[in-house]
Parts: C-alpha cells; sequence; structure tokens
C-alpha cells in the first residue's frame, strides 16, 4: 500500500483514487516493501499503471471493457475493428519495481514505460537512495520520476474525445487468400463449406475439404471428385516446422491442414502471437518495429515487425520482416527463398465444386 501511495501521489492520483488507477499484484516474492530482519529475503513489490497516447493515467476499469469488447469464441479475421474514443484505449504500460536488497542498505526504484501495441520498452530509469526505509523510497521514486521526465499525466477532468464513426460492416463471407509470386499461385479457404482452393495460372484447380477433395479437370471434362479416401490422405499438418508450430496442441485440428490452411496460417502468424516469441525468443530489445508502414492497398495503418521462428534453440526455421494492417492481420510474408505471399480478405471470388 505504500509503494501504490508513492506512485499515485507521484502522478497526482488522490489517495481515495489509487486502486481505481494503480494496481499491485499479490503474487511477488518476498517479504514486501517493509523493514525486516537480517537475514530475511529481498523486500520487493511492484505497481502497474496503464496510460493512454497522451500519458494520462487511465481506471483499471479499461482491461475489463477490452476484454468484454474482443473476446471470441471463433477467430475472424474480417471482423471489423470498432472506433475507440481517444482516450479510453490503454496505449502505454507503467511499470514501478521497488527493491531493497538484503542488508544493502540501499533503495532501487526501476520504471519501465511499455508501448502496448508493440511489447517494447520505450524508456527505462532508476532511481537510487540509501536506506532501506520510507524516506529512502520516496527519494528513489523521486529520483526515478524525475528522470523519467513528464510523460506520466493524471487522468482526464473531461471526457474522451468521442469518434463519430460507425464501424465498417463485416463482409457476409470472411474468406481468406494467400497469393504466392512470382508463381502467382493461390490458395484460398472459405468457412462456407470449409475447403480451400488451390489455383494456379492455367485451366484447372484442386479443393480440398475437410474429408473431400475435387477437381475442375484442366482438359475441359468439368469436375471430378476423387474418392472419400484420396481426402483423407490429404489430411496432416505440415512436416516440417513453420509458424503452425506456435499454435497451441488443440487450438486448432491440424490434421485438416490443408483444407484450412490459409485461415490457420493466418492465426498461427497473428500480431499478438509473433510477439510473444519475440518476447520467448528474447528479442525484446530488438528495434524491429515500424507502425507507419505503407500498405500494399493504398490504405493507411500498417506496422511491419521483424520476427525468428526456431526448432529447437539453435535451429532457426524462419527470419524475416512481416507486414501487417490496421486490424494487425498479415498481409505480406517474405520467405527465405526470395518468393513472398500476399494475404486479402473478404467476399472474394472463387470456384465451388457442386453440392459442396
Amino acid at each position: 500500500e505504500e509503494v501504490v501511495g508513492l506512485v499515485a501521489d507521484t502522478i497526482g492520483l488522490p489517495k481515495a483514487m489509487a486502486g481505481d488507477y494503480v494496481h499491485a499484484p499479490r503474487t511477488l516474492p518476498g517479504t514486501g516493501p517493509g523493514d525486516t530482519p537480517a537475514g530475511a529475503d529481498a523486500r520487493h513489490a511492484e505497481v502497474y499503471a496503464l496510460l493512454d497516447d497522451d500519458g494520462h493515467v487511465l481506471p483499471l476499469s479499461v482491461l475489463e471493457d477490452t476484454d468484454a469488447e474482443t473476446r471470441t469464441d471463433v477467430f475472424d479475421p474480417c471482423a471489423p475493428l470498432s472506433p475507440v474514443p481517444r482516450g479510453t484505449q490503454a496505449a502505454r504500460h507503467l511499470k514501478v519495481s521497488v527493491l531493497s536488497p538484503e542488508q544493502a542498505e540501499l533503495t532501487l526504484v526501476q520504471v519501465d514505460l511499455f508501448d502496448i501495441r508493440t511489447n517494447r520498452i520505450e524508456r527505462s530509469v532508476i532511481g537510487r537512495a540509501n536506506g532501506s526505509g520510507p524516506a529512502s523510497r520516496a527519494a528513489a521514486m523521486a529520483q526515478a520520476w524525475e528522470e523519467l521526465g513528464p510523460v506520466v499525466r493524471p487522468p482526464r477532468d473531461r471526457q474522451p474525445q468521442t469518434v463519430n464513426v460507425d464501424p465498417p460492416a463485416a463482409p457476409e463471407t470472411c474468406r481468406v487468400r494467400m497469393t504466392v509470386s512470382p508463381e502467382d499461385f493461390t490458395m484460398t479457404h472459405t468457412p462456407d463449406g470449409d475447403f480451400t482452393e488451390y489455383n494456379h495460372p492455367g485451366p484447372g484447380a484442386t479443393y480440398i475439404g475437410t474429408d473431400r477433395m475435387a477437381m475442375l479437370d484442366p482438359g475441359g471434362r468439368g469436375w471430378v471428385e476423387f474418392p472419400g479416401y484420396m481426402g483423407e490422405m490429404m489430411r496432416g499438418g505440415p512436416e516440417e516446422a513453420g509458424p503452425m508450430d506456435l499454435i497451441d496442441p488443440g487450438e486448432v485440428d491440424e490434421s485438416l491442414y490443408m483444407a484450412r490452411m490459409p485461415r490457420y496460417l493466418v492465426e498461427a502468424l497473428g500480431w499478438q502471437r509473433m510477439l510473444s516469441n519475440r518476447a520467448r525468443l528474447g528479442m525484446e530489445d530488438d528495434a524491429a518495429f515500424d507502425l507507419d508502414m505503407p500498405c500494399p492497398d493504398a490504405q493507411s495503418g500498417c506496422a511491419s515487425l521483424r520476427v525468428r521462428l526456431q526448432d529447437g534453440a539453435d535451429s532457426v526455421t524462419y527470419s524475416g520482416t512481416i507486414l501487417y494492417d490496421a486490424q494487425r492481420r498479415v498481409v505480406r510474408l517474405p520467405l527465405d527463398d526470395g518468393r513472398v505471399i500476399a494475404f486479402s480478405y473478404g467476399d472474394l471470388d472463387m470456384g465451388r465444386p457442386p453440392g459442396w
């Protein structure tokens, strides 16, 4: 509570409101920031706060609101983004750590400012003070805050600016297409019938469903549907290591990989999943983000992210910079062999075998 109060005072929060804006987890190792006898664990406390784009501290309730708005039981890459009023969306994460090492008679306060959209530390400062009592903690906190600079502000004293824009309508059918260049080979998945069209320049295309397979005969004989066991032979996930390894067992049905390849790959390459993978591999300090990239379709808001995939500790299976659109869906994936996969979404044209 003492550290929560220190952070609240530093931000300019009334103590009665501190619990609504500052969070202190209760699962940290150690004994808390109180004075402890010699030989006890190091005294350690952490508190967190959320900031909007302008640095104003946000109520912790925005986490519940965000979860309620974004939670979905079905992965839908075509779901439109609802406009969020400026000042209600968390853009930065503030972490304040207070540590009094055992018997060191020294207090350290570290303040980290994270960009939530990239999970990257923007600023990190440390304040130091001799001693281990409340006065030392307050002095170290003041020193750290002075070095951080005026980037954290009290809550807004007015209503956030509203955005009077209706969200775009979702397409009736959310199809996902992968286009491999320079071959111009396309793979298009549709949830209506749950199958993928494998098409290449020239006549003929192959269609693979969850338990069936068909082809538009390039010789002009029309549709040819293969026996059921042929479809069964196409079941199964990728044999080589790759993005699909990032999906947890049970999250998708890998036996249906060929029937749902574009959709599964988009899910595997999701923005949040790639950020988590970077953190797992220790890439947080790799300044490989650009949140203002030009988009292939002349839209705005694209972002690039450099990622690395590994099979084990030393075997790198992929390394490159992926481009995402404003909804943070993958739109461009460069391959190690020089080819490029482009992704598109919506009510896309494609063939359909009779009865599918």
